[in-house]
């Protein structure tokens, strides 16, 4: 059973961490979890950059993989951006090929209120944000591609499910404002407003995708075990879930 997990964007948070925590990865201390879960997993690094860019990247990664068998079709688990580009491989790089079923975990389906409501409008406002931005290396392109006319009006029409793919999709929220990460406090109010109940990023509503497996009590940063939340809520029972639907998607147990 082999398990390949898909990366979101590395932001300003991951850089911190990439300083301040030894050996931290996106996938905090997840890959182990579901190794002693009797998978065997993948968590390529696909850097920055659009649905199509990533998308390539990924496949490329899937293909070299040492660990996977001959002809072998993966799990592809994809949080947040990440899951986007497990889509753009499936529909439209024969991804289906290499992978039965795809489980996403707060991936922004229907785009991001945020992107609309506050990064776009102040990109607009302000070139010189932008500017500052790419001299930090914080994309900014995201605003475009993750905004909720992009995915809605271009992603998903052009990104149509593989017949030979399971979809999957998990979110998360808090029931307490103060639970979610110091940063999320404020967009899970504006995301509140706009689209209902969210991870401090992605709305329910948005992250819900083909099959819904329900929704876990974590926001969008404890659901990859971020360290430098350190009040967070562990996101094992999560990710023992995503494991029992690992195994039960392999093709071993398919009828």
């Amino acid at each position: 059973m082999a398990a390949v997990l898909v990366h979101g964007l590395l932001g300003w948070g991951g850089k911190v961490a990439t300083r301040l925590v030894h050996g931290w990865t996106y996938f905090h201390h997840i890959e182990a979890h579901l190794r002693r879960r009797g998978l065997r997993v993948l968590a390529p690094s696909l850097g920055n950059g659009p649905p199509a860019v990533r998308a390539a990247r990924l496949l490329e990664a899937v293909h070299a993989w040492e660990e996977r068998r001959p002809h072998e079709r993966v799990t592809l688990v994809g949080h947040s951006q990440g899951g986007l580009d497990a889509r753009w491989a499936l529909s439209q790089l024969d991804g289906a090929g290499v992978a039965h079923t795809l489980i996403t975990i707060g991936t922004p389906h229907r785009g991001s209120s945020l992107c609309d409501a506050l990064l776009t409008p102040a990109l607009e406002r302000s070139p010189a944000l932008e500017r500052t931005l790419a001299r930090a290396n914080i994309q900014t392109d995201a605003a475009r591609f993750l905004s909720r006319a992009y995915v809605e009006g271009h992603f998903n029409p052009s990104c149509p499910d593989s017949p030979d793919v399971s979809y999957l999709s998990i979110a998360g929220s808090r029931s307490g404002r103060m639970q979610y990460w110091a940063p999320f406090v404020p967009t899970n109010v504006i995301l509140n407003r706009i689209e209902g109940e969210n991870d401090g990023l992605v709305s329910i509503r948005s992250a819900k995708w083909g099959t819904y497996v329900g929704k876990f009590e974590l926001d969008h940063i404890e659901m990859i075990n971020y360290p430098l939340k350190f009040q967070r809520a562990e996101p094992w029972d999560m990710w023992d879930k995503v494991a029992k639907l690992c195994q039960e998607a392999s093709p071993t147990n398919e009828g």
